[in-house]
């Protein structure tokens, strides 16, 4: 009797032990994909910059093509192409695109001042590929380079996949590029804010010195994200390692002491 009445405990604490689990990961979810979409803003960010500030160490592989719809700027209208990716290719960064975007260039005096902009349409099918399968993302990220070491961005993406997120900026996202400045990946922090929708709700993302860096080329070394939803709050580490290595890897947190719940998640 006595044996019976301590297995049905054991069982009951094992079942509530588990239900816990669940509904931290339930809580946690919104956070994780808000920190997801972050990496994939950087991937697309990567490309108008690539070509704007004409770094050379060879981002985009010779098997991209590159098809002019506009050449002439004397027409007032700037430079535009298509890139083709093809049925999918892996860049240098370690991330396979696939489909077609489009670059748009407005400013001949790049790479020191001028505006790119990256484009694509629902029915260009770009595609990346992460640990949720190909990413279809279509929308547009504007590029302006301002001075010798600050760009803005805005940009609305719609990044589909087993899940529907919108990210977009209300105001111009700062990039600060360390010096001195070389025509090839230099070191760069992200200061600013944007939101991702979510399953319908408004999520709310505010950086604190977000930096990308080194071979990082589509991950962030070091930096916060901090998420908020009306009086929920999460924080994302993009080091939860505290290496500043290329781990991709972040670790969401809510709540303190010892209300702390903390899981870490694969960024790709």
């Amino acid at each position: 009797m006595q044996r019976n009445l301590w297995l049905s405990i054991f069982f009951i604490l094992i079942f509530i032990s588990c239900r816990k689990d669940s509904e931290i990961k339930d809580s946690m979810r919104p956070a994780a994909v808000c920190a997801e979409a972050a990496y994939r803003i950087l991937s697309i960010h990567h490309i108008p910059e690539q070509y704007s500030l004409q770094w050379t160490d060879g981002f985009l592989t010779l098997q991209t093509r590159k098809i002019w719809v506009d050449s002439i700027n004397t027409d007032g209208d700037g430079k535009e192409y298509i890139l083709d990716f093809g049925s999918g290719i892996l860049c240098t960064d370690g991330i396979k695109r696939k489909g077609k975007c489009r670059i748009q260039t407005v400013d001949t005096a790049l790479p020191f001042k001028g505006n790119t902009s990256w484009i694509a349409e629902k029915t260009d099918s770009f595609f990346i590929f992460s640990k949720n399968g190909w990413e279809h993302i279509f929308g547009f990220l504007k590029w302006e380079k301002i001075n010798s070491d600050s760009v803005n961005i805005q940009f609305s993406l719609q990044i589909q996949s087993n899940k529907n997120v919108l990210v977009k900026t209300e105001k111009p996202i700062a990039i600060i590029y360390g010096q001195p400045f070389e025509p090839y990946k230099t070191g760069q922090v992200w200061k600013g804010e944007w939101q991702t929708v979510y399953e319908n709700k408004t999520y709310l993302i505010h950086t604190t010195e977000l930096i990308n860096e080194g071979a990082c080329r589509s991950n962030w070394n070091k930096g916060l994200l901090h998420i908020s939803e009306g009086s929920d709050t999460w924080t994302a580490e993009t080091d939860p390692f505290g290496n500043s290595n290329c781990d991709i890897v972040f670790k969401i947190s809510k709540g303190s002491g010892l209300n702390l719940d903390e899981m870490t998640f694969d960024a790709w």
